[in-house]
C-alpha cells in the first residue's frame, strides 16, 4: 500500500481539474505568441500537479515501487459458501435451473480467476458506463495503451492485457485520460478513484474481509460509482452469493420471462471460441449455448445503470482452438427438441402481483421511473432464491427476451 502525507490527492486532483490562467485574447499579429504563452501556462500547471503528488508519497520500503500493482491485484480467497450447495438450493426451489446449470456452467463461481483486482475492475465498471459493452471494450483497450503504446493499435483479445496501476492513473492529467476517449466526468471519476487506491482509503484486500453492507457504504462514497457498480463488483469480484441488483433493467425483465414462461429459451449470440475443457461428451452443446460461454450473459442495461462491467465478461481464451460449430448436435436449450418440458412453478406471496396476467402487461407497459419491476417486487419474487441470488441472477442474464412469448 501506498502511504501518504496528511497533504493528500485531493490537493493532487484540483491542480487536474484547475484550467491555467491564459492570457487576453490577442491580435492578429500576436497569435503565435499566445499559443506559446497557453502552452507554457498548461505545462506550468501539470508540473505542478505532478511535483504536488511526489511530495504527498511517503517513502516505500526498500526494493517497492510506486508502479508496483501489489496494491491492486492480490490472490482470490476460496468461496465463502459451497457452490454444491447453492446448486442443490436453487434446483430444489425451481427445477428449471438444473436444465441451465447443466448446460451453462456459472464461469464467475464455478471457474473463478486466481487473482483479483477491484480497481482494474471498478475503473473498466466506470469505463462502460452509459455505452455499449463492445464500445466499452474498445475505448477501455485505448485507454490502456496510453501506459502501454507497443501494445499493436488493432486490439487482439486473445492475450492477456496489462493494466496501468492505480498510481499511474491518479498522475495523468485529467486531459491525457481524455485522449482515450473518455469524456470530462468519466476521466474524473477514474482519476478520483485511482487516487482513492494509491492514498490507501481503498485497500483491496480489506475490502475482501468487508461484509456486503460495508463494501457498499465504502464505494458509493466514490465519484462514478453507483449502487448497480457496487453489486456488480460484489457478485463478480467479491464473489458475493447473494446480491439482487434490483435496479438492473436487464434482471428485471428476465424475471418477467422466468415467471411468465415455463420454458425461457438462452440468448443466442455470435459464436466466436469455444474452450475445449467446457465442452463434455455427454452433454449437447446447442448453438445458443456455444454462443454465451464467451460473451456477456446479456447487457442490463441501457438505461442509467451503463453496461455490463468488464469484470462481468468472460474471459477470452489465450489460444484458438480449432473447433467447428458442426462437430456438435445442435438444439435450443429449454426447447421441445431436448423432450423437457417444465411446469411454472406458483408465484411468491406479492402485494401487487396477483397473477402471471400482471407480469405479462410489464413487458409493453412499466412502473413509473420506466421499469418492469420495483424492489420489493423482485425481493418477493426471489425470496426462494435466498441465499444464492448471485447465481440465479448470473442465469438470469442468459436468458432471452420474453414479450413474445405466450404465458
Amino acid at each position: 500500500m501506498v502511504l501518504l502525507r496528511s497533504s493528500t490527492i485531493e490537493a493532487v486532483a484540483s491542480l487536474s481539474t484547475a484550467r491555467p490562467r491564459l492570457p487576453k485574447r490577442a491580435s492578429s499579429q500576436d497569435g503565435a505568441a499566445s499559443k506559446r504563452a497557453a502552452k507554457k501556462a498548461s505545462t506550468s500547471t501539470e508540473k505542478a500537479r505532478q511535483t504536488a503528488l511526489n511530495a504527498a508519497l511517503l517513502p516505500l520500503p526498500q526494493g517497492t515501487t510506486h508502479d508496483s500493482d501489489s496494491a491492486q491485484t492480490i490472490a482470490r480467497e476460496p468461496l465463502s459458501f459451497s457452490y454444491s450447495a447453492a446448486r442443490e438450493h436453487l434446483i430444489a426451489a425451481d427445477p428449471r435451473f438444473g436444465h441451465l446449470m447443466d448446460s451453462l456452467p456459472c464461469k464467475p463461481f464455478e471457474m473463478p480467476e486466481e487473482t483479483v483486482s477491484p480497481f482494474r475492475s471498478l475503473c473498466s465498471s466506470i469505463l462502460g458506463q452509459q455505452i455499449s459493452w463492445l464500445a466499452a471494450r474498445s475505448i477501455k483497450y485505448r485507454f490502456i495503451r496510453l501506459w502501454f503504446p507497443d501494445l499493436p493499435e488493432k486490439p487482439d483479445y486473445s492475450i492477456v492485457e496489462p493494466f496501468p496501476t492505480p498510481f499511474q492513473v491518479a498522475s495523468a492529467s485529467v486531459q491525457h485520460l481524455r485522449s482515450a476517449g473518455l469524456s470530462q466526468r468519466k476521466a474524473e471519476y477514474i482519476q478520483d478513484l485511482a487516487s482513492k487506491f494509491v492514498e490507501g482509503w481503498l485497500d483491496a484486500k480489506a475490502m475482501l474481509k468487508m461484509s456486503d453492507e460495508e463494501v457498499m457504504e465504502h464505494l458509493i462514497k466514490v465519484r462514478g460509482i453507483g449502487r448497480w457498480t457496487v453489486e456488480m463488483a460484489l457478485i463478480f469480484v467479491f464473489l458475493r452469493p447473494d446480491i439482487m441488483p434490483s435496479g438492473d433493467l436487464g434482471v428485471q425483465k428476465a424475471m418477467l420471462t422466468w415467471f411468465t414462461q415455463a420454458n425461457p429459451h438462452i440468448k443466442a449470440r455470435k459464436i466466436e471460441q469455444i474452450k475445449p475443457e467446457t465442452v463434455k461428451e455427454e452433454i449437447e452443446v446447442p448453438l445458443t449455448l456455444a454462443t454465451t460461454l464467451l460473451t456477456p450473459p446479456a447487457t442490463p442495461s441501457t438505461s442509467s445503470q451503463g453496461t455490463m462491467p468488464d469484470f462481468a465478461l468472460p474471459r477470452t481464451p489465450d489460444t484458438k482452438p480449432n473447433i467447428k460449430i458442426e462437430d456438435f448436435q445442435l438444439h435450443t436449450p429449454l426447447s421441445p427438441a431436448v423432450e423437457r418440458r417444465y411446469e411454472l412453478p406458483p408465484l411468491p406471496p406479492s402485494k401487487t402481483i396477483a397473477s402471471r396476467a400482471v407480469l405479462q402487461a410489464r413487458f409493453n407497459k412499466k412502473l413509473k421511473g420506466n421499469i418492469y419491476l420495483s424492489p420489493e417486487e423482485m425481493e418477493e419474487l426471489s425470496q426462494s432464491w435466498r441465499p444464492y441470488r448471485s447465481i440465479a441472477v448470473w442465469y438470469l442474464w442468459s436468458l432471452s427476451d420474453g414479450e413474445n412469448s405466450s404465458v
